[in-house]
């Protein structure tokens, strides 16, 4: 598929990366996972995340707005308040992501969500990355460790399986992201936790103290009180 790429092996040391996840997850709980609301009934979400950032030059936090329609203008206010605030990127990952950037050519990596996948039955359905907030040459970059998984992504009728196993990369240019959907898919197989370490760059940036943002349509800062 144009513009997936699955690289092998591709991250070294992974087992202290592995250990760097699970302290990170200490205390977190299955059944103290936030609910949602699947197919009309509440649910526990069927993973656990973090999300980590680099803040800009000005210390403006990058903004990344997951709501059901967050694909369009960036320049809306809609969903600065009920974005998740993320935490400060521990160096062991923003190192990790430099390379990555530096051996693929991609530009710099300033946003991360986490995933912990306990076992077979934790899962991401079918979605896009929501991209509203996306630098228009963002590259979705996923780092999988941990567990051997089935990652795929599905054009049309058209779908893709990858095995992705520890050390494992799977890129999405942002046209893919934009065209096809992607999951990682539940089994009833005994596998073993698993961590993603998803990327991306991210050109929207707020102030979440002074209720302040700015996005690539308009530089300044504007409040969004």
């Amino acid at each position: 598929m144009e513009g997936l790429q699955h690289y092998a092996r591709d991250v070294q040391g992974t087992a202290e990366l592995f250990a760097n996840c699970a302290d990170l997850f200490v205390g977190m709980r299955r059944e103290n996972r936030p609910q949602i609301t699947f197919y009309g009934k509440p649910a526990h979400n069927p993973r656990d995340a973090i999300w980590f950032a680099r803040p800009a030059e000005d210390g403006m936090l990058p903004l990344y707005r997951t709501y059901t329609t967050a694909y369009k203008s960036p320049k809306t206010k809609k969903g600065i308040k009920g974005a998740i605030q993320p935490r400060p990127m521990p160096e062991w990952i923003a190192r990790m992501l430099d390379d990555l950037s530096e051996r693929h050519g991609l530009p710099p990596l300033n946003h991360v969500v986490l995933h912990r996948y306990v076992d077979g039955a934790d899962n991401i359905g079918w979605h896009h990355d929501k991209y509203m907030d996306f630098a228009p040459d963002s590259t979705v970059v996923s780092v999988s460790l941990g567990a051997t998984r089935c990652f795929q992504a599905r054009k049309g009728e058209r779908v893709v399986s990858l095995s992705v196993a520890d050390g494992d990369v799977v890129t999405l240019s942002h046209a893919c992201n934009r065209k096809a959907k992607h999951r990682v898919r539940r089994t009833t197989e005994d596998v073993g936790v698993r961590y993603s370490i998803t990327a991306r760059t991210i050109d929207t940036h707020y102030d979440p103290e002074n209720q302040v943002f700015r996005h690539r349509e308009s530089p300044a800062p504007v409040s969004y009180a």
